[in-house]
Formats: structure tokens, C-alpha cells, sequence
């Protein structure tokens, strides 16, 4: 009789064993799966775009310029392209040349923008996204940024930065204006600005743009 209850016991205890045993595997499972659905973001956007100069018909592009600031002074106006080729030479206006170049790779929902990057004197890093004209005012102590669209004022002979009332889902941001700003002597070596170009919100993660289409122009603080 004891015998048979000391099997008893140890069979229960050996089932017991057995149940947690099993149910450890499902976690593990689990786990695979929600890291592979983390990693599944891929970016399929190859599309081309750089800083450039424009001279005449002439585009030459912009890595890197160096700059004396100064209080409420142009850092500069830069426009983009969508090439990387070092020169470019215009048979037609800028903006129609963007538009005609453009349209090769947007289907519908690509969109520009802009990020821009320094550090201070408070030794901190200051970084933010330029993507329509109510981004325009962020961090606007240092720097105050302008957008301009060339393609819907290509008609004009003059026009002013893009308003937030004016913007739409067809604007594009073809240009950028740079202009110092009272805390500009805060600002330590030297001013990124990043150009790219998106269609989802997966192209950013943490507010930081993530996909293959981007360039950046280094603005070096003399």
C-alpha cells in the first residue's frame, strides 16, 4: 500500500514537472514572433535627392559650405533636385525641370522634407523635422527656416516662402531658407541639414527619418 502511494506521488509530482515544462514553450514562440514582426520595415524608396546651387541654368551640387553668422542674416537659400549628379545643366526653368525629373519616381504619395541637427553650448543636441510650413517656427531662436515651392510659382517673377494656409497635398517643398537667429552664437561647430523624402509614417521611427532617400548638406560655423 505504501508503495503504491509513494508511486502515486511521484507520478503527480512527475506530471506537474511535465505541465510547467510546457507551458515555457509558448513564450519562447511568442517571442520570435513579435521580434520578426518588429524587424519587417523595409524601405523600397530609392529615389534621389541632394542640395544644389542654382546658377543660370547650372545646378551645382552642395555638400558642404562654410559660414560667418550673425544676428537675423541669411545662412543661405538651398535647393533640392531630384539627382546626385555633381552638375546639372537646365534646358528648362528650374521648376519644370524638378516637376519633369520628380515625376519619374513619385507615384502619387511621395513628400518632401527637412531635418535639421546642431549641438549647443548647453551641451545639448537640438534636432527636429521640417516637413510642412507649421514646422517652420521649432527652435526658432537659433535658426528660422522659410519653405518655398518653385513648381507651383513657376509663372511668377517674384513670390514669398510658403504659408501654412497655402500648403496642400500637392506642395512641394523645392526649396529652403536658412536665417540666424538671436541664439545663434549658442550654436557650437556646425549646422546639418538633412533633405529626404517619404511616403509613409513607417519611414520614421522615434520622429527619426529611417528610409534610403536622404542627403545631407553640412553648414560649417566659421
Amino acid at each position: 500500500m505504501k508503495k503504491i502511494i509513494v508511486f502515486i506521488l511521484f507520478l503527480s509530482i512527475f506530471l506537474v514537472g511535465c505541465n510547467k515544462k510546457e507551458k515555457k514553450e509558448p513564450i519562447q514562440i511568442k517571442g520570435e514572433i513579435e521580434t520578426e514582426e518588429i524587424n519587417t520595415y523595409k524601405d523600397l524608396n530609392n529615389t534621389p535627392i541632394c542640395f544644389y546651387e542654382l546658377k543660370n541654368n547650372q545646378l551645382t551640387k552642395l555638400t558642404s559650405i562654410n559660414k560667418t553668422l550673425s544676428n537675423l542674416e541669411d545662412i543661405g537659400l538651398f535647393q533640392v533636385y531630384p539627382s546626385c549628379e555633381e552638375n546639372i545643366t537646365l534646358t528648362k526653368s528650374f521648376a519644370e525641370s524638378f516637376k519633369e525629373e520628380w515625376d519619374k519616381y513619385n507615384k502619387g504619395s511621395l513628400k518632401m522634407g527637412y531635418n535639421l541637427t546642431f549641438n549647443t553650448k548647453e551641451e545639448s543636441t537640438i534636432s527636429f523635422n521640417i516637413l510642412n510650413p507649421n514646422n517652420t517656427m521649432e527652435q526658432w531662436e537659433y535658426i528660422m527656416t522659410y519653405l518655398y515651392d518653385d513648381y507651383v510659382n513657376r509663372t511668377k517673377g517674384y513670390y514669398s516662402h510658403l504659408e501654412a494656409n497655402e500648403y496642400n497635398e500637392n506642395s512641394l517643398l523645392t526649396a529652403i531658407k536658412l536665417q540666424s537667429n538671436y541664439k545663434y552664437t549658442d550654436i557650437l561647430e556646425k549646422i546639418e541639414l538633412n533633405v529626404f523624402t517619404y511616403d509613409t509614417e513607417d519611414d520614421f521611427q522615434d520622429n527619426t527619418y529611417r528610409g534610403n532617400s536622404i542627403s545631407t548638406l553640412t553648414i560649417n560655423i566659421q
